[in-house]
């Protein structure tokens, strides 16, 4: 099913319209949601979480609590920010239930991940949050520091040091022609999934219902 609304190629300025439009209707911005912000927001959540089934039922809680405090959005935010905080706050709610429970990280290619996992568990949460952002989403440092309070020159910092394997040697992947880049490890661990027209009006549909419950 196609939305009943033409998109344009951006996504704030979309976004930003139907947050200040309350006429355009919750349906409407949902509709956007599922469309333009779902694969996004659920690649960053999955890398915090682990469990991409997990990471796409917060993603849609998330979504939920910004469709229905879409009246608190206020001219002059950053609307793609104001929407990825309601990420945050869900992931990070669904990471502390989860902890003590199960181990939630995932297991590659035995030394490359020990390389990349080392780095990132010597990162602040809100480092991590950044970078994030910066790689999986491509966001600008400026974006991400908005987002998540770190500095942008700090946020370019640890990219570069991602692009430049963090310093240490990085070993060969087995099956692998070339050596790979942390970036390029972190990329095909939470490869960008893809959504049909019917997947993202269920999404839509979905997130309408739950608002309405609220």
């Amino acid at each position: 099913m196609k939305p009943q609304f033409e998109l344009t190629p951006g996504l704030s300025s979309d976004l930003e319209w139907y947050l200040q439009n309350g006429n355009a209707g919750r349906v409407a911005l949902a509709s956007l949601l599922a469309s333009e912000f779902f694969t996004g927001a659920l690649r960053l959540s999955w890398a915090i979480l682990g469990d991409l089934d997990q990471a796409r039922h917060t993603v849609e809680q998330a979504f939920t609590s910004a469709l229905v405090n879409q009246y608190r959005y206020r001219l002059g935010q950053n609307a793609q920010t104001w929407l990825y905080r309601f990420v945050i706050q869900a992931v990070e709610k669904s990471a502390r239930a989860q902890i003590g429970s199960r181990n939630l990280r995932i297991e590659t290619q035995a030394a490359t991940s020990e390389i990349l996992d080392g780095f990132l568990q010597s990162l602040e949460a809100e480092e991590r949050w950044a970078l994030y952002a910066s790689i999986l989403l491509g966001w600008q440092p400026m974006e991400a520091a908005e987002l998540t309070g770190v500095a942008a020159a700090r946020i370019g910092r640890l990219v570069e040091e991602l692009r430049q394997n963090a310093g240490q040697p990085l070993p060969l992947i087995q099956s692998s022609p070339a050596e790979l880049t942390l970036e390029q490890v972190l990329t095909n661990r939470f490869p960008r999934q893809s959504l049909t027209e019917d997947e993202q009006a269920d999404i839509a549909a979905r997130l309408v219902r739950a608002a309405e419950r609220m």
